[in-house]
């Protein structure tokens, strides 16, 4: 994140992985987080429910985890929905009532292409977000592919000779 404390914060993005503010007031917090920078939803003391939506540049990612933190200590609402090509995959929802940064894991491991974070505010002064966690699926290399046609092909190629052989 470039900029100062309190700027309003639309997008970031990080290779292929990007985070935008969909609904809500998002700022940039350069003296707090987990380390510091992170986003805060704010504004700092009339906070109003909000979102943010992560993609991986069109590819498919699952969600690991991200660190919240709602000020004040009281229970903030939040939602993580997973989707992949616009159906709802997963959902979880609860509170989190931690003073200072607690990390919340997905422990799922769905294939998805669109997280959305949706935080609910129940008197924080701010809701922080910090260290959103993906793994990117894997894909397969050039050479491994090639090596695969190739076996294919050769595949392929045996089966023919043999079925001439045969007659």
């Amino acid at each position: 994140l470039t900029g100062n404390d309190l700027d309003a914060f639309s997008s970031y993005t990080d290779g292929a992985f990007t985070v935008t503010s969909t609904t809500g007031s998002w700022e940039k917090a350069f003296t707090l987080g987990n380390p510091t920078p992170d986003i805060f939803l704010g504004p700092i003391g009339g906070i109003t429910p909000g979102s943010i939506t992560i993609t991986d540049g069109g590819g498919v990612f699952s969600f690991q985890s991200l660190d919240l933190s709602p000020n004040n200590g009281t229970n903030a609402g939040y939602t993580f929905t997973g989707t992949r090509l616009g159906s709802t995959i997963f959902s979880i929802s609860g509170t989190d009532s931690t003073l200072g940064f607690s990390t919340l894991l997905s422990g799922n491991s769905a294939l998805i292409d669109t997280l959305v974070v949706s935080l609910t505010p129940n008197g924080q002064s701010s809701i922080n977000v910090d260290n959103i966690a993906y793994s990117v699926a894997g894909v397969p290399e050039p050479g491994t592919l090639s090596l695969l046609f190739l076996g294919g092909l050769a595949a392929f190629g045996w089966k023919r000779v043999s079925a001439r052989l045969v007659r």
